[in-house]
C-alpha cells in the first residue's frame, strides 16, 4: 500500500509541476485540491503531498483548507534560484567529470550542436528545451540521485517564470561558449574545471535573467513587436471588411499570413480572396484551439519558423463554443489572450482576433477589451480603453496582480 501511495504522489507531482512550467496557471491563481484530485482521478492525499514538495521548490504557496496559490518570484527570488543552481550544477559537473561515460558525452555533444543551430536561427523555444536537456544530462551523469531531485526542483522553479520573454538572438549566442567550456571540461575529465565552468555559466545566466526582469523591453506595439487587435463583428460583411484588408496588406507587404477561423468564415475569406487564397495557410479553429498552452506554443513555433526577417500576420479566431462554455474554460482562454501580450511581446507578428458578437456572451466580448491593446469595430481601430497588462513587471509590492477573469 505504501508503494502505491508513493507512486500516486510522484505522479501528482510530475503532472502539477509540468502544468505550472507550461503556463497553464498564472501567478496568483488559486488551485483547489478537490479539483486537482478530480482531474488526476485520485484522493486528495497524494495531491497534498505533491503540493508540499512544490511549495519547497518555490512554485506554490499552500493555503490551508483550500489548496495552493501559484507563486511569481521577484528578482531577489530569481537571484537565489540561480545561486542554488550554480552551486548544485558545480557539484554535479565535478562528479560527472569523473563518472560520465562515452555515450553520455556523445549525447551532450549532439545537444550542444543543436543548441548552436537553434542560436544561429534565433529560435528561443527550441533553445530553451535543448538547454534544459543539456544541463539535465550533466546532472544525471553525476550519479547522485538526491542531487538530481533537488536540482530538478530548482530548474522547475526557473522554467515556470511568467516573466520569461522571447530571448534576443545575441543572448542565445552569448551562452554557447559557456556551454562549450562545460563540455570541454567533462570531455577532459577535469572535475575542478567543470565545476568552475558550470558555476560561471549559472552566474552569467542569472545576471542576464535579472537584467531582463529589472529592465524589460517595452510592450508597446511597434513595427518590430507584437500587434494584437480584437475584431468585434456582427455580420459576415463586418468580418470580411476587417479581415480582407488585413490579409491583403500582409500579402502586399511580403508578410507570411496564417488564418485560423471557423469553417464558415474560412470559406467566406477564401471566396473573397480568390486566387490570393493560395498564398494563405488556412486552419480550422476547432482543430487549432484545443488547449491554451498548446495553442500558445503552436503560435510561437509558427512565428519562429516563418518570420525569417519578415512579419507574420495571423487571423486567430478562438472557439468559445458560445454560451455553453464552462466558466473555467472561458477563464483559461481569456487568460490565454492576455498571455499573448507577454509571450509574443517582441515577436514580429500581428494578431487579428475575431469575436462574433452575434453568438458570444457579453462577458466574453467585454473581456476582449481587457486582453487586447487595440479594438477594431467596423472600419475603425482604436486603443482599448479597458486594456489591462495583467503581467506587468514585478515591483517591490509583494502582492501579485490579479489574473484575468470573465465578468459576471
Amino acid at each position: 500500500m505504501a508503494e502505491r501511495r508513493i507512486n500516486r504522489t510522484e505522479r501528482a507531482y510530475r503532472h502539477l509541476a509540468s502544468e505550472i512550467v507550461r503556463g497553464r496557471w498564472q501567478a496568483g491563481e488559486t488551485l483547489s485540491t478537490y479539483a486537482l484530485a478530480e482531474e488526476l482521478g485520485s484522493s486528495r492525499t497524494p495531491v497534498l503531498e505533491a503540493l508540499k514538495r512544490l511549495e519547497q521548490e518555490g512554485l506554490v504557496e499552500i493555503i490551508p483548507q483550500v489548496g495552493c496559490r501559484v507563486l511569481r518570484p521577484g528578482s531577489s527570488s530569481v537571484e537565489e534560484l540561480f545561486t542554488l543552481r550554480g552551486a548544485l550544477e558545480g557539484v554535479a559537473a565535478a562528479a560527472a567529470a569523473r563518472r560520465i561515460d562515452h555515450g553520455e558525452l556523445h549525447a551532450l555533444e549532439a545537444l550542444l550542436q543543436q543548441l548552436e543551430a537553434a542560436a544561429d536561427r534565433g529560435d528561443p523555444i527550441a533553445y530553451g528545451d535543448l538547454d534544459y536537456r543539456f544541463h539535465a544530462g550533466i546532472i544525471d551523469a553525476s550519479r547522485m540521485p538526491r542531487l538530481v531531485r533537488i536540482a530538478g526542483g530548482v530548474w522547475s522553479s526557473l522554467r515556470s517564470q511568467p516573466e520569461l520573454l522571447p530571448v534576443p538572438g545575441d543572448e542565445l549566442e552569448a551562452s554557447i561558449p559557456e556551454h562549450r567550456d562545460i563540455y570541454t571540461a567533462l570531455e577532459r575529465r577535469a572535475p575542478e574545471r567543470a565545476r568552475a565552468a558550470a558555476e560561471r555559466h549559472a552566474t552569467q545566466s542569472g545576471d542576464r535573467f535579472a537584467a531582463d526582469l529589472k529592465h524589460p523591453p517595452s510592450r508597446a506595439s511597434t513595427a518590430e513587436g507584437l500587434e494584437h487587435e480584437a475584431l468585434l463583428y456582427a455580420s459576415d460583411e463586418e468580418f470580411l471588411a476587417a479581415t480582407l484588408p488585413f490579409v491583403l496588406d500582409g500579402l502586399n507587404g511580403g508578410d507570411r499570413v496564417l488564418s485560423v477561423t471557423t469553417r464558415p468564415n474560412m470559406k467566406l475569406l477564401e471566396r473573397a480572396l480568390g486566387a490570393n487564397a493560395e498564398q494563405i495557410e488556412f486552419h480550422d479553429s476547432g482543430d487549432w484551439y484545443q488547449n491554451p498552452s498548446d495553442t500558445l506554443l503552436a503560435y510561437q513555433r509558427y512565428i519562429v519558423e516563418h518570420a525569417n526577417g519578415r512579419r507574420v500576420r495571423i487571423v486567430g479566431e478562438l472557439v468559445w463554443h458560445g454560451a455553453g462554455a464552462s466558466p473555467a474554460a472561458i477563464t483559461q482562454w481569456t487568460r490565454y489572450e492576455a498571455t499573448l501580450n507577454v509571450a509574443c511581446a517582441l515577436a514580429p507578428v500581428s494578431f487579428l482576433c475575431p469575436y462574433d458578437t452575434r453568438a458570444l456572451p457579453g462577458a466574453i466580448v467585454a473581456d476582449a477589451y481587457r486582453t487586447h491593446p487595440q479594438i477594431r469595430t467596423g472600419g475603425d481601430t482604436a486603443p482599448s480603453p479597458e486594456f489591462t497588462d495583467f503581467f506587468a513587471p514585478p515591483t517591490d509590492d509583494p502582492s501579485p496582480p490579479s489574473p484575468p477573469t470573465t465578468r459576471s
